[in-house]
Order: C-alpha cells, then sequence, then structure tokens
C-alpha cells in the first residue's frame, strides 16, 4: 500500500473490505451528504475533493452539480467499487494524512464521516487546509459526542473487544466545536450547524447484518461545517 502511511495500513485493510456494500451504508444516510452538498453550493466547473470518501457517493452528489471532483480513500476495496460506480470520477488510493495533491489545488474540500476516523487529526486537518485554494471552502458532516451514537456504543462496549493498547483517537472529536477550532480555525472561518439524520434500514437485523459497526451510527444530530477560508490554503 504505496499510497497509505504504514501506521494506518492495517485500518486501510479494514475499511477497504467492504468493498461496494459500504455504499448501502452511505446510501441510508444520504440525506446528510445531500444537506452537505447543498450548503457547499458546488458551481459548475469547481474543483472538489472529498476525503474519505468511500464508495463515492458524495462524490457523486457533487459531480452531479457538474464540479470536478476527486475522491480518495485508504481502503483500495472501496476505491475500486467507487470507480466501477462511477468511471468519470478521478477516484484514487491515498491517505488523508497525506494527501497526494499540491497546494491550493481544490476550491473546495469535503468529508462525510469519513476524516472522523483517521488516526492523526492535526496531521488531516493540516492536509485538508493545505490542498484548498484561499477563499475556498470546507464542507465537513461528523458524529457529536452526544446522541444516539454516543448511547449505541455504550450500550454495545460491554460485547465488544478490548480495545487496543494504543486506540486510535474517538471520532467524536470531530463533532466537539472546540476541537474543530483549534485544528482548522486558524485555516477557515468556522460556522457550525446542528441537525439531524436518519439511519434507513428496515430492522435491526439489517443493521447488524451491514458490513460495519460505523452503520449502526445514523439517527443522531450531526454538525456539518460548511466553511469559508478567512486565511488558509498556501498563498
Amino acid at each position: 500500500m504505496t499510497n497509505v502511511l504504514s501506521h494506518n495500513e492495517r485500518a486501510a485493510a479494514t475499511w477497504g473490505s467492504d468493498g461496494r456494500d459500504y455504499d448501502r451504508i452511505s446510501e441510508s444516510v444520504s440525506d446528510a451528504l445531500a444537506h452537505l452538498v447543498n450548503r457547499i453550493a458546488p458551481q459548475p466547473g469547481e474543483r472538489f475533493l472529498d476525503v474519505a470518501t468511500g464508495t463515492g457517493l458524495t462524490a457523486r452528489l457533487l459531480s452531479s452539480r457538474d464540479a470536478k471532483v476527486n475522491g480518495v480513500d485508504f481502503g483500495a476495496g472501496v476505491i475500486e467499487a467507487a470507480k466501477a460506480l462511477a468511471p468519470d470520477i478521478d477516484f484514487r488510493v491515498a491517505d488523508a494524512e497525506a494527501l497526494p495533491f499540491e497546494d491550493t489545488s481544490f476550491d473546495a474540500v469535503t468529508s462525510t464521516f469519513g476524516v472522523m476516523f483517521v488516526a492523526r487529526l492535526e496531521s488531516t486537518a493540516r492536509e485538508m487546509a493545505r490542498v484548498c485554494k484561499r477563499g475556498g471552502r470546507l464542507g465537513l458532516v461528523t458524529w457529536v459526542p452526544e446522541g444516539t451514537v454516543t448511547g449505541i456504543f455504550q450500550t454495545m462496549r460491554p460485547h465488544l473487544p478490548p480495545p487496543p493498547g494504543n486506540p486510535p483517537p474517538s471520532p467524536f472529536e470531530w463533532g466537539r466545536p472546540e476541537r474543530i477550532r483549534e485544528l482548522l480555525g486558524d485555516a477557515f472561518e468556522l460556522r457550525f450547524e446542528p441537525g439531524t439524520t436518519t439511519l434507513r434500514m428496515p430492522d435491526g437485523e439489517s443493521v447488524s447484518q451491514s458490513g460495519s459497526f460505523s452503520s449502526t451510527a445514523m439517527a443522531q444530530p450531526r454538525p456539518s461545517l460548511p466553511v469559508a477560508i478567512q486565511s488558509g490554503g498556501s498563498s
């Protein structure tokens, strides 16, 4: 996995293993993805980067607005599926902590329930700001620390294996406004918008068999962060 940093290789194999099945998870929370696209308002011809794109549903929604879209994920299996679902979009295996693009390459950067799972938050935040043009936009959809998702984790914790000796950061860090300000406040003028998205699956068994525990997480408040850069992006 030459495009994936060594400390992320195991996670990349795990996240990529669902392949095309992961698109069902994205579809089950597609209202949140569509809301982000509406709020960030892509214009025809603008260049967008969707980080931790999975099978690329957000990238496809952006492309439907005639934006020129790149999508990256460190999971090779989901990127293979994304390419099959949308051959006209430039999808590639890449690590959010070391994006393979020049400074100020994109008019806007997005991530929907994606970068909140990275191992190194500061590196990812710097990379997203680096590749975004001065005056561009950033849009994120993430879990918040309070709400249904937190309750699900608390309920299931006794039934899950113990975390590794050096566990990754909590994905809920990306839902704390004070933490986002630490990570991105120097680069972006931040606005936070709480909202609710609903998991759309027929029953609990369908959720449990959906291929990823993360799929159980969607009946919760979420903030999306459509952001105008104040000083972000390299000059």
